[in-house]
C-alpha cells in the first residue's frame, strides 16, 4: 500500500492527501511514524451517507498525536496511478477499504 493517496476531483483532478512509506505518514510536509496514530475514526452511517453522498461520504480520519486530523473521503479515494472504480450503490472505492484496512494493521497497539 505504499505510495500517494489522494481524491479525484471534477474533470480528473487528482488532489493528493498522503503518501504512506515504509516508516509511516507524510501529510502537508511533516512526517508521522506509525506510532504517532493516535486513531482512525471511520464514519459509515448510512445517513451521513445519503446526506454527504455529493462530497465522498463515508468519510475516516486519521487522528495523530499532535492533534492532526487527516480526513479521507471513502467515494473519491484513490492511490495516485491506480483508477479507482466505485459502486454507485456501495460508494466507496476499492482503494478506500485497503487503505483503512492496511492503516489499522500497522497501527494495531
Amino acid at each position: 500500500m505504499i505510495g500517494t493517496f489522494g481524491h479525484r476531483w471534477f474533470i480528473g483532478r487528482f488532489q493528493p492527501v498522503m503518501k504512506l512509506t515504509v516508516d509511516g505518514i507524510e501529510f502537508k510536509g511533516k512526517h508521522y511514524a506509525w506510532s504517532n496514530v493516535k486513531e482512525i475514526r471511520r464514519t459509515d452511517s448510512v445517513l451521513v451517507s445519503w446526506l454527504l453522498y455529493q462530497i465522498g461520504a463515508p468519510l475516516s480520519y486519521i487522528i495523530m498525536n499532535d492533534g492532526t486530523h487527516i480526513k479521507i473521503r471513502g467515494r473519491c479515494l484513490e492511490k495516485e496511478g491506480e483508477k479507482s472504480e466505485v459502486s454507485f450503490f456501495r460508494g466507496v472505492s476499492q482503494t478506500y477499504e485497503r487503505l483503512l484496512k492496511f492503516l489499522q494493521e500497522k497501527t494495531e497497539k
